[in-house]
């Protein structure tokens, strides 16, 4: 998103440009782990007092936050904008710093 907007892109393209880049990255990965965990949450081939409940936690929290990932995420980032553009702040300037040498 900061680089489309450097490149002058408009807010909104900027934001829907960067959820296509990283929509199928972070399904896949959600994805194949949850599906990994799935044999041990369901207790196939047996069954943990450990294992399974730590397998449970592990998927549902990965579910939970690749849904804040691709929704609550960009939601925030808009609306931080609006705020900043509201009240006059100046986005600040990512560019790196150079390396320091010694």
């Amino acid at each position: 998103v900061n680089n489309a907007r450097r490149a002058a892109i408009d807010r909104w393209e900027s934001i829907v440009e960067a959820g296509v880049k990283r929509l199928r990255p972070i399904i896949l990965t959600s994805v194949t782990t949850i599906g990994g965990l799935l044999p041990t949450v369901l207790g196939i081939g047996g069954s943990s007092a450990v294992w399974r409940p730590l397998a449970s936690t592990i998927a549902w929290g990965l579910l939970f936050s690749t849904v804040l990932t691709l929704f609550l995420v960009p939601v925030v980032y808009v609306l931080m904008d609006a705020l900043r553009a509201k009240f006059g702040f100046k986005r600040r300037s990512l560019e790196l710093a150079p390396a320091e040498t010694n």
